[in-house]
């Protein structure tokens, strides 16, 4: 600095410091910071680069003053050169006694806070992806493969008829242990109706004095055996619907499970009695009909018109009837398969209708169906039993057009409820 004796320059007093590095940190340590130390207006060191101490000087000489903004008493912004900074200036006797200015370039801040941001986000996104596919796989192994074991199990009980055979998996699961469970049911049910029935024939055979207890006993066991027999059929359809969706659709075949859970409660609770109302009837419709549209998609669409409040039919009446137009008219169709459900009282008559607009039958077909057929010609002989053959039916196809079946049955059942 110039040293001056009544305001003549008489020499010059250079003096040379260092400023302590632990300063410097402590001041850049979390920042992309440049340091300046001022002194006497003039800029003593700094981290900046010289065009830039040329725009700071002169904005500290009150000189050419840089674009500048001022924010608080202490803090404000500047363009030296082409970059903004945010400049925060630090008084005498704070950290030493000069005046230090530290600016932070704010492009330089932002592209490092976004950085950060992106960075953040890209490894939030590719952990979301990775804990969603865990827990897919997660469960659909949990699902398919427990439900699969049962599958095998069930497969193995139509095989060789043992219903004694119980359902073992290592692994406890919700659903398939619901299902398991309501199947044990079943099966136990269907034991029990088996030595029901050989009980009802050996009375016979011990009853030979009383012959219209004879006649009756014989009908009883007759429709009971009948019965016995369409549970398990039906229900081991629905379950091979269950097992198709199991591989390309779990959470879907896992809600049908809970579905086909249902339907075995209801099978129980209604094969133990003779005849049941319409509407529950209709119910246990509806709940098979979820499990086949899961099946068939768009392919399948059903139309019910029920025209009649309160009635009671013989227990799975409907069911072999709305089986029948899906196994025979829904399934070997290219395109949508409409089926109708109608429902009607005629004088002292109820006439229940099923049609479809399917693929329908030849002649042979049907008279194959008629004579051989598992649901259709087991529901003619319940009825047969039931009403003692006080009521009406008909089939009706046309190859390519479609199938009906018409039941006119008599309102009030011949054999008494259970």
């Amino acid at each position: 600095m110039p040293i001056l004796l009544q305001d003549i320059v008489v020499g010059t007093l250079s003096t040379g410091f260092e400023i302590s590095p632990g300063l410097v940190q402590s001041i850049k340590a979390n920042t992309d910071s440049d340091i300046v130390f001022v002194a006497d207006g003039g800029i003593i060191a700094s981290t900046l680069n010289a065009s830039q101490n040329e725009s700071l000087l002169n904005y500290l000489r009150a000189g050419s003053t840089p674009k500048k903004r001022d924010l608080s008493a202490s803090q404000s912004e500047m363009v030296l050169r082409g970059e903004t900074f945010l400049a925060l200036k630090i008084e005498p006797g704070e950290v030493s006694s000069g005046n230090f200015v530290v600016l932070n370039s704010i492009d330089r801040a932002m592209l490092g806070i976004m950085g950060g941001i992106k960075k953040t986000i890209i490894l939030i996104g590719l952990l979301s992806i990775l804990l969603a596919t865990i827990l897919g796989l997660g469960l659909s192994q949990s699902t398919t493969k427990p439900l699969m074991r049962f599958v095998n199990f069930m497969d193995g009980i139509t095989r060789t008829g043992d219903l004694k055979q119980r359902f073992q998996h290592p692994t406890p699961n919700y659903e398939v242990d619901v299902l398991a469970s309501s199947f044990e049911s079943l099966t136990r049910s269907l034991e029990e109706s088996r030595a029901q029935t050989a009980k009802y024939h050996e009375e016979l055979r011990q009853k030979e004095s009383n012959e219209e207890k004879l006649r009756t006993l014989a009908t009883r066991s007759r429709l009971d055996a009948l019965i016995s027999q369409i549970n398990p059929h039906f229900l081991f359809n629905a379950l091979n619907t269950v097992s198709v969706l199991i591989d390309e659709h779990p959470a879907e075949a896992q809600r049908l499970t809970l579905k086909l859970s249902n339907i075995f409660r209801q099978t129980l609770q209604v094969s133990e009695r003779e005849v049941i109302s319409l509407q529950e009837e209709l119910n246990f419709i509806e709940d098979y009909l979820e499990i086949e549209k899961a099946r068939f998609g768009d392919r399948l669409q059903v139309e019910q018109h029920i025209a009649v409040q309160c009635a009671e039919i013989p227990c799975f009446t409907l069911q072999p009837l709305v089986e029948n137009a899906v196994k025979h008219g829904a399934a070997p169709k290219i395109g949508t398969t409409t089926i109708r459900i109608e429902v009607r009282q005629l004088d002292s008559l109820l006439t229940i209708q099923v049609s479809d607009n399917g693929v329908g039958m030849s002649e042979n077909e049907l008279e194959n169906i008629l004579e051989r057929g598992y649901g259709l010609k087991n529901l003619i002989d319940r009825l047969n039993i039931h009403y003692q053959s006080n009521f009406a039916w008909k089939v009706e196809s046309k190859f390519q057009r479609g199938t009906t079946v018409l039941l006119e049955l008599p309102s009030q059942p011949s054999i008494g409820t259970s």
